[in-house]
């Protein structure tokens, strides 16, 4: 009997790896939808949105756009790709918007944090654009 119980309890954990691992994997489209993460972990909309709120503490809208905050705020770190490209990449379809979204999540604009967290050197930089005339 015990060991029911703990299956019980892991089945909603695999659920929520299930629907993380898509959410991370689609992230990069902005067409994303509850429901199709609901249909690809083959669980209920008003089930997943109960269950993840339970899980998580946050919708999972909210936990869907700071996931892509944070995925844009590594690549500003990482890279000195132009923000609005990050911006696409991330799934935002609307620079302006990400724009204000990121300072909300970051207090900072998204060139501000670049600035304050990136993890290039000036030199990188140079070097980079030499190596793209050739």
């Amino acid at each position: 009997m015990e060991g029911a119980i703990e299956m019980e309890k892991d089945a909603p954990r695999k659920e929520l790896d299930l629907v993380l691992d898509y959410i991370g994997l689609h992230l990069n489209r902005n067409s994303l939808s509850v429901t199709e993460i609901a249909d690809a972990a083959a669980i209920s909309l008003q089930t997943l949105e109960r269950m993840f709120l339970e899980w998580k503490g946050c919708t999972i809208i909210h936990y869907v756009q700071l996931s892509r905050l944070d995925m844009a705020a590594q690549i500003l770190q990482e890279t000195f790709e132009p923000v609005n490209y990050i911006a696409q990449l991330c799934g935002f379809d609307d620079p302006a918007y990400f724009s204000r979204a990121f300072r909300k999540n970051f207090n900072l604009s998204p060139s501000d944090f670049r600035k304050e967290h990136t993890t290039l050197t000036k030199k990188s930089k140079i070097l980079r654009k030499k190596s793209n005339h050739r």
